[in-house]
């Protein structure tokens, strides 16, 4: 876990964690350029008045789904607020999600023209009851080079401030 020393420790309510949250890490992938988890986990405990940044890494053969690793260090930590931002890739439109030979996790076999590559921003507050998010954002990533995640990104354009419509998938972490 990494703590936070910026406003982001010290939230007035839901609404001023998330967006706090949503402008650092905007904020950090367009001015700073710095190197970024592709999945993270931002939690805030308002009794400990603390908040932090847990970078969740994919393994090869790990034994747990990225919502399995969610849901554990939700249990373990106990947030009150917790935003999870997420890099990866989903198709660019409806129609090719239902080609019949494309699955979830066969990303990799789409074409450039045929895939987004996105930032999502999905946030919860412990006494939700509703299983769907209580915010949700997500982008689409331009970069200088198009297909080249390591280029420096130029824009963050919002698709969606909502329900996902179809599946993504999430990138490797970088190093």
């Amino acid at each position: 876990m990494i703590p936070l020393t910026s406003s982001i420790r010290k939230p007035n309510n839901f609404d001023d964690f998330y967006n706090k949250v949503v402008e650092r890490e905007k904020r950090i992938r367009l001015q700073y350029r710095e190197n970024t988890y592709s999945t993270s986990l931002i939690i805030f405990n308002r009794r400990h008045r603390t908040t932090f940044i847990i970078p969740i890494n994919k393994f090869e053969n790990d034994v747990f789904h990225l919502d399995e690793k969610i849901r554990i260090l939700i249990s373990k930590y106990d947030p009150d607020y917790y935003v999870m931002v997420s890099e990866g890739w989903m198709p660019k439109n409806h129609e090719i999600q239902q080609h019949t030979d494309y699955r979830h996790g066969n990303i990799i076999k789409l074409l450039s023209h045929e895939k987004t590559e996105v930032l999502t921003f999905v946030a919860k507050t412990k006494n939700s009851i509703d299983q769907n998010p209580d915010k949700f954002e997500l982008y689409e990533i331009i970069r200088e080079k198009q297909n080249d995640e390591k280029s420096r990104i130029l824009e963050l354009k919002k698709i969606s401030n909502g329900r996902l419509e179809f599946g993504m998938e999430h990138q490797d972490p970088l190093v």
